[in-house]
């Protein structure tokens, strides 16, 4: 992070609500921000999103959907993990992998209709 800077963001013809939800947006916001998108800048990872928006995964399933190791699945996954953008289930010796939440998948989704429009 490079300085304290706070950016009071002008919105105009937003209600108060709205107003204070982005009225003070510090480095450190900023700085997740960029690591959170960062996570979505890999070829790989994005089939893996893609994948788990419709239903979880194994490793061993996501690596036969996506014809890659397992080491090269798992370590994306790691990726994905530490970013908080996937969470694991673990029933017995497996472990099931899905979005962590509905702000992911919404995330996912709109920047797939966004790229599709002409």
């Amino acid at each position: 992070m490079k300085n304290n800077l706070v950016i009071d963001v002008p919105l105009v013809n937003k209600d108060e609500q709205d107003k204070k939800k982005f009225e003070k947006i510090n480095d450190k916001i900023i700085w997740k921000m960029q690591l959170f998108l960062q996570v979505f800048s890999d070829e790989t990872r994005i089939r893996i999103l893609i994948l788990l928006d419709y239903q979880e995964y194994t490793v061993t399933e996501l690596c036969d959907k996506l014809s890659l190791t397992k080491s090269a699945v798992s370590h994306q996954l790691k990726l994905l993990r530490s970013a908080r953008i996937v969470k694991v289930r673990k029933v017995g010796k497996n472990s099931f992998y899905s979005l962590s939440d509905e702000h992911v998948a919404k995330i996912l989704e709109t920047t797939i209709e966004h790229v599709k429009e002409e």
